[in-house]
């Protein structure tokens, strides 16, 4: 309807920087048990500030798990309190030792029995050019595979922006899902949480391969 959301995923990100910066002699080994409540809102088309918090607790094996929240705080009237709104929650584990980059054996899917394209896509999604992530979806069965979309714009300014939870690869599975439930019962959701993610490698390390979810 007009007002831009802060991405989920950008949530996820925010999320693992921000345990980064509490846990500087660690590394980010995955974020967990994250709760998307309500959503961070731009209203007016005008900036807002995220306010992030992050709490830090001895998880056994050298591990450090962060507690992590991001709020808004919106002040309605100037003669009236600010009010202070949670919006994502969620765990990030720290590690001392990086998170090895396992090889998958992997083939291609070819062929399904529907395909749903990019513009059909679209046009239930409301998601902004750089977001647009699925160039279409291939269903068989009770299976659904995305297949991520070739030069999408930049995910941040400065263009080239470091990230370290690949947000736009955790959004073609969450996208590649929610195809699959509208195809399947016609019902149209939003993830609410997800129980764990680990990121291994960047979109960039595919090195121009096509991508799948």
């Amino acid at each position: 309807e007009g007002t831009p959301l802060l991405p989920g995923v950008m949530g996820t990100e925010a999320f693992a920087q921000v345990a980064s910066v509490l846990c500087p002699a660690h590394v980010v080994a995955g974020v967990e048990q994250v709760e998307f409540l309500l959503p961070f809102k731009f209203f007016r088309m005008q900036p807002a500030t995220l306010h992030l918090s992050a709490s830090g607790r001895a998880a056994g094996g050298g591990d450090v798990l962060v507690d992590v929240a991001l709020r808004s705080s919106v002040q309605p009237r100037p003669d009236h309190p600010p009010q202070v709104r949670l919006h994502f929650r969620g765990q990030v584990r720290m590690s001392r030792t990086a998170l090895p980059r396992p090889a998958t054996a992997f083939t291609p899917p070819e062929g399904a029995e529907r395909t749903v394209d990019r513009d059909t896509i679209y046009r239930v999604y409301f998601h902004g050019p750089a977001y647009k992530v699925l160039d279409e979806v291939r269903l068989t069965g009770d299976t659904a595979v995305g297949v991520m979309v070739h030069g999408l714009p930049p995910n941040a300014r400065p263009e080239g922006a470091a990230s370290i939870m690949a947000p736009r690869l955790i959004e073609l599975c969450f996208q590649a899902a929610g195809i699959e439930q509208v195809a399947r019962d016609g019902t149209l959701g939003l993830p609410t949480a997800f129980a764990a993610v680990r990121t291994y490698r960047q979109p960039e390390d595919a090195d121009g391969e096509r991508l799948y979810a």
